[in-house]
């Protein structure tokens, strides 16, 4: 007889499931309808654009989990519930498609694996929920804000679960074990329950009954749970992949450019009224994961800011927004969800982002609101102020700074840009590179490097201006768009295509962000250049350096770029130096607490970053501390001598590379 089964064995009027469903499925649909009334009153733009590339996004983050695994433990008990009941549903709907339309499919050797896939699959889907319930319920991390919603949840999943295997084993109990043992054997879980029914007194004659109890009790609470979706967290299974889908396409971290001025609903937010189609659909997208929170330094380190806390608010001024004071909602000041204070603790490290695995983005709702603060309202920390209006005036941050764009050059024979036109690489010195003394020792290492190499570079002299970098990230996007159109004038006038830089910030904003305003560059990090120079043997690096280093991940090189194997390769090149990571490094790198402007902002509350970061570069027992970022540089020599009188040394890769190499002449400061 060939192998199969009954679809509605021992149940009768098992055609009741479907108006069920219709009714319980409004219930979803009427829960999501009252959230998009929400949603549609943001503005909405471009969404059928490039629909092949949506396509791949929604596929691959929303349904290919690919950023929930990021977390190892609750990535992975969350991807085997998830593959656990994607199976399942898809097996019920084989099961549809036999009875319901007549296409008898599930017999003979694929009806054996159908069961032999399910059976395991359903115990894939209970580990990942145990393992989840385990972490939430015993672990209880700080992150995780247990809530009923969440406890609703997990019970639901664990009575489908297991009223699955009851179901099955009472069918197999009463049918395949006295009449084809061979066939029960495929279907393992189900024939050890019915085993296990037997053993603790169940007796035979109660199968049925007890089957069919449980059977409508099983259909009917995974009626209710598809209902419960609209109205619980479980909306994300359904609100991931359409924020997936609605992402607009852009590099990491990159803003998107104000394109009108005198348009207020351009200049930021600031009230739960200017938030995006997106951005309202986002919050509700929000499951409370807390990797957010568990990787913001601005969090962890006591500072007014929480950006998990941050979308659970705005999350609260949706559902208010739906009700009758739905109007009074859409007016709220976007700072009772998160303070002005909070608003500039945020160092724009990305890690919020970058870690959300429902593809939430509390930075950009960050940088949005202090856009309006700048912009509409005028409202900029002094320090920061005194910053912008120095970019304003005289093309750099770097407010007292004795040093002109060209001391740097003193003594080393840099041609400018100028004199020599058909260089093959301008090399883009950056603010830092140039006005900080400190840097100051970099920059002309990295050019001792590239002379020693033979690399045909120029630089602009004078004639280089503040990327905007700091402007933007500070919220003045005018003072920023008005320096990237001056530097794009100059890139024109001598065709530059090449740039090398040795500043991280300078190096995404020229690559990502400039091409918004019609930028066609090819930029390289010093990191990855000095790579390449090292790979091709132009550089060889010779001097054992006999030290114990460990590499700090600059956020807007690593995180924003994903560039974090050059600047190991470089220092793996160098003899002597044997390398150690941080427990928080590549994609879980930690800020040094300078991004976002605050280089030229007083750090309030709690500790400093730079201190947290250059603790756990001591604890690795390292003699340096290596980066790729000058910004890094100054915060790591100042938090050395604050947490450990300096013995812990902070230098770049350019300035490792040049004290391994053979012959270069030892660093020397030049003339101001």
């Amino acid at each position: 007889m060939e192998p199969t089964r009954e679809i509605y064995w021992n149940i009768s009027h098992g055609w009741l499931l479907y108006p069920l469903t219709l009714l319980l499925g409004a219930a979803l649909g009427y829960g999501l309808w009252r959230r998009w009334r929400v949603w549609r009153r943001g503005r909405l733009a471009g969404w059928h654009d490039d629909l092949p590339r949506r396509l791949r996004a929604l596929l691959t983050y929303g349904l290919g989990q690919a950023k929930v695994v990021r977390s190892p433990f609750a990535g992975t008990m969350h991807l085997l519930l998830y593959a656990g009941f994607v199976t399942l549903l898809l097996g019920t709907l084989m099961i549809a498609v036999q009875e319901d339309l007549r296409v008898p499919f599930l017999r003979g050797n694929f009806y054996l694996g159908y069961s032999l896939v399910l059976d395991l699959f359903g115990a894939v889907a209970l580990v990942g929920l145990a393992g989840l319930a385990w972490r939430r319920y015993v672990q209880r991390p700080p992150h995780l804000d247990n809530r009923p919603d969440d406890a609703v949840v997990l019970g639901m999943l664990a009575v489908l679960l297991v009223t699955g295997y009851l179901i099955e084993g009472l069918r197999i109990g009463a049918t395949e074990l006295r009449e084809d043992p061979a066939l029960a054997r495929w279907s393992p879980l189900g024939l050890l329950t019915a085993q296990l029914l037997l053993a603790v007194g169940v007796p035979v004659a109660a199968f049925r009954p007890l089957h069919v109890v449980l059977w409508w009790g099983h259909g009917l609470l995974a009626l209710v749970f598809l209902g419960y979706w609209g109205w619980s967290k479980m909306r994300h299974v359904l609100l991931a992949p359409a924020s997936a889908f609605l992402r607009p396409e852009r590099p990491f971290g990159a803003l998107v450019p104000i394109t009108d001025f005198k348009d207020p609903r351009q200049l930021g937010a600031e009230a739960f009224r200017d938030l995006t189609f997106r951005q309202r659909l986002s919050a509700d997208t929000c499951i409370h994961a807390g990797r957010c929170q568990d990787n913001c330094p601005a969090y962890i380190s006591g500072k007014p800011l929480n950006p998990k806390a941050l979308i659970v608010n705005l999350q609260q001024l949706g559902v208010r927004a739906q009700g009758g004071d739905g109007a009074a909602a859409e007016a709220t000041p976007l700072t009772t969800a998160l303070s002005e204070e909070g608003v500039w603790a945020c160092t724009t490290c990305g890690a919020c982002t970058f870690h959300c695995p429902v593809l939430v983005e509390p930075m950009e709702a960050i940088q949005d609101m202090r856009r309006h603060l700048v912009l509409a309202k005028g409202r900029v920390p002094p320090t920061a102020q005194a910053a912008l209006l120095n970019i304003q005036k005289r093309g750099h941050p770097w407010v007292g700074t004795r040093y002109t764009r060209t001391d740097w050059m003193d003594g080393l024979g840099v041609p400018l840009l100028a004199d020599r036109p058909d260089a093959e690489v301008l090399f883009w010195v950056g603010c830092s590179g140039a006005l900080v003394e400190r840097n100051i020792q970099t920059t002309r290492a990295l050019v001792r490097l590239l002379q020693a190499a033979g690399v045909r570079f120029a630089v602009l002299g004078d004639e280089e201006t503040c990327t905007g970098d700091p402007a933007r990230r500070l919220g003045n996007e005018f003072l920023y768009q008005m320096q990237a159109r001056k530097n794009l004038k100059t890139f024109a006038a001598y065709g530059v295509r090449r740039i090398v830089t040795a500043c991280p910030h300078c190096f995404h904003t020229l690559r990502n962000e400039y091409p918004m305003l019609g930028g066609d560059l090819e930029v390289t990090h010093h990191s990855q250049f000095l790579a390449e120079l090292v790979a091709q043997g132009k550089l060889a690096p010779q001097t054992p350096l006999d030290l114990r280093l460990t590499y700090h991940d600059p956020c807007y090189l690593g995180r924003y770029n994903q560039v974090y194997d050059a600047p190991r390769d470089v220092v793996d090149a160098l003899p002597g130096v044997r390398r150690v990571e941080m427990p928080r490094c590549r994609e879980k790198g930690f800020c040094c607490g300078a991004g976002g402007g605050h280089a030229w902002m007083e750090e309030r509350g709690g500790e400093r970053i730079n201190y947290l970061r250059t603790r756990e570069a001591l604890a690795t027992g390292a003699d340096v501390l290596a980066t790729a970022c000058p910004f890094c540089l100054q915060m790591f020599e100042e938090g050395a001598k604050a947490v450990d009188g300096g013995r812990l040394q902070a230098l770049d890769v350019a300035e490792l590379v040049e004290r391994a190499l053979l012959p270069i002449e030892p660093p020397s400061p030049p003339r101001a």
